[in-house]
């Protein structure tokens, strides 16, 4: 019985090994092209993708991954990649000063351990970027000019690029068919100035949903983002964007993401609601990056140092008009000229704000007197109290019944409106609430 067992049991393993060599010999090949093979289509697939888009596309170029003007800077340009091998690039921005460039050369999909997007041959623009010679140290801009193809989503609305040696990250938009490059980067281009002018103070405020941060200079494209109220070189972080115009909206779009929060959010890309003056998260609209409270901006530039100007010339409601004339008159006859009006600092304990006065002699000799008004901020609300005039000003105070009238008439409550932007508010608006019609925009000095 035993030997028959035996017997039995190595019968059934050499059965079993010679049917398993049969499946082995019946299995297909499961890559039936060789790799080359494989990436030459892909290679083929790709160039196609780039060729088919009729206008071409949105590129968000950035050279590296430093936070340095200038290569830590992005960079917009437009391409258009024709099947016969030739590209087109368009590109207008501070380094052109402000004026529309454009180059052609050739590209193609090589294959380099995945398909990359060469741009083959000399661009004056896009190799500008890579081109040792061309900038300071002989570094030139550090960018690249070949582009591992990371992600073609089957959609191919967008692409993401990779540079090949400084491995930043690249992004590809389809433009929308008949668009000109030209009139396309001269409207982003004039909607970045007017937003975020250099001449303006721009500080913004990022607001994630407890998480509220500054965003210092964003006229630079290269923000220092910290905690609102922090300390701007001890909490320093530099983030550069590019901002681009899609689908009829202008979009703010970060070289990588801010942070996440909790439920996965990328806190990268806002859209500019112009009903709204903001601009707001793609991942959640309710994440916003704003321009700062008129309110508050104004008294925390006096505590910078800055001042709040008018003049006789400043734009203001009649109500305000005809209290500045009649100030005007009552200097004159005591031949004295009107120079201007500005709030120009607190007290040491902000529970004061001062106004001064300055007008000239007849002898062109300038003079300055001083005022104090109690004050609160209370959301877009200033309210200044009673006005009390310094000793020094208290006799022209009371030799000039129209100076009184107007120091008094700013009393009360004021909202202060932003002038031009929220973005922009070198000039703000002080609207009386006491319903004297008094309005007058002061301008930031």
């Amino acid at each position: 019985m035993k030997s028959i067992r035996n017997i039995f049991s190595v019968t059934i393993l050499l059965a079993v090994a010679l049917a398993f060599t049969g499946c082995q010999g019946e299995e297909p090949d499961l890559f039936e092209k060789s790799a080359a093979e494989r990436l030459n289509e892909i290679a083929k697939d790709y160039t196609a993708v780039l060729a088919e888009s009729e206008a071409g596309w949105i590129m968000e170029y950035y050279p590296t991954n430093s936070n340095e003007d200038p290569t830590g800077l992005g960079y917009l340009m437009l391409v258009d990649f024709d099947k016969n091998g030739s590209v087109k690039i368009g590109m207008m921005n501070d380094l052109t000063e402000g004026a529309y460039e454009e180059a052609t050369s050739l590209w193609e999909i090589i294959t380099d351990n995945g398909p990359v997007l060469s741009f083959s041959t000399y661009n004056e623009i896009l190799h500008y970027f890579s081109d040792p010679a061309l900038y300071d140290q002989g570094l030139g801009l550090e960018g690249d000019y070949e582009f591992v193809m990371v992600d073609v989503p089957e959609d191919h609305q967008t692409i993401m690029l990779k540079g090949k040696k400084r491995s930043t990250y690249v992004r590809l938009t389809r433009l929308p068919a008949g668009t000109d490059f030209q009139e396309y980067l001269a409207d982003v281009y004039a909607f970045q100035k007017s937003t975020f002018p250099s001449s303006a103070p721009n500080c913004c405020v990022l607001t994630v949903g407890d998480s509220i941060m500054e965003v210092d200079k964003i006229s630079t494209t290269l923000p220092n983002i910290y905690p609102y109220g922090g300390d701007a070189i001890a909490n320093e972080s530099y983030h550069p964007f590019i901002i681009t115009q899609q689908n009829g909206s202008y979009n703010l779009r970060f070289r990588a993401p801010l942070f996440s929060t909790a439920d996965e959010e990328v806190i990268q890309e806002f859209v500019y609601d112009s009903s709204g003056d903001i601009f707001r998260c793609v991942a959640n609209s309710e994440y916003t990056l704003a321009g700062a409270t008129p309110s508050t901006f104004f008294v925390d530039e006096m505590n910078a140092g800055k001042s709040w100007r008018m003049t006789r010339t400043s734009t203001m409601s009649e109500a305000a008009k005809t209290l500045v004339e009649a100030l005007y008159t009552g200097l004159r006859g005591r031949s004295l000229t009107f120079n201007n009006i500005a709030f120009t600092s607190l007290s040491e304990d902000n529970s004061l704000i001062t106004l001064c006065l300055t007008y000239r002699n007849n002898r062109n000799a300038t003079y300055r007197i001083y005022f104090d008004y109690p004050f609160e901020v209370n959301g877009n609300q200033i309210t200044l109290g009673a006005v009390q005039p310094r000793e020094a000003s208290q006799t022209i105070y009371n030799a000039i019944p129209a100076l009184a009238d107007f120091l008094n008439a700013l009393s009360g409550t004021s909202v202060v409106k932003k002038d031009v932007s929220a973005f922009n508010l070198s000039t703000l608006t002080l609207s009386s609430q006491s319903g004297n019609g008094v309005e007058i925009v002061f301008t930031r000095i």
